[in-house]
C-alpha cells in the first residue's frame, strides 16, 4: 500500500435505541522521509478521512446521530496510539432541503493522545 491508496470500514452500533450505521474511507496522504531511505520503513504517516453516519431503523431520537465527517490524523508509526487529529462534522443534507436555506452546525474536534 503506498501514498494514494485508500480503504474503507463499516459498521453499525446502537446508540439512543437506533441502529446507526458508519462508513469511513481513509487515504494515506503522505508518509515522512524515512519510507524512501535504506529502511524503507515510515516513522509517521498523514491520513484523510472522511465517514458518513446514518440511522438504519425509522424512530424517536436525536438528529444529531447522522452526519458528515471530514479530517486529517499524522499517526507516529512507532507508537500508532499516539495520533493528532482534527475533525470536522456537519449534518447531512436532506433532500427538501437547498442549499440556501440550509442550517448548518458544524462540531470541530482535535484529538491529541495524552501519554
Amino acid at each position: 500500500m503506498g501514498v494514494g491508496a485508500s480503504w474503507t470500514a463499516r459498521w453499525t452500533t446502537l446508540v439512543q435505541r437506533r441502529t446507526i450505521e458508519t462508513v469511513m474511507t481513509w487515504t494515506l496522504d503522505g508518509v515522512d522521509e524515512a519510507a524512501v531511505s535504506a529502511t524503507g520503513v515510515a516513522e509517521t504517516a498523514v491520513l484523510s478521512v472522511e465517514y458518513t453516519r446514518r440511522a438504519l431503523d425509522a424512530g424517536r431520537g436525536d438528529d444529531r446521530l447522522e452526519g458528515d465527517g471530514r479530517g486529517r490524523l499524522q499517526v507516529d508509526l512507532r507508537r500508532p496510539m499516539r495520533l493528532d487529529a482534527t475533525l470536522v462534522e456537519v449534518p447531512p443534507k436532506t433532500s427538501d432541503a437547498d442549499d440556501a436555506s440550509r442550517v448548518v452546525e458544524i462540531d470541530r474536534m482535535r484529538i491529541v493522545a495524552v501519554e
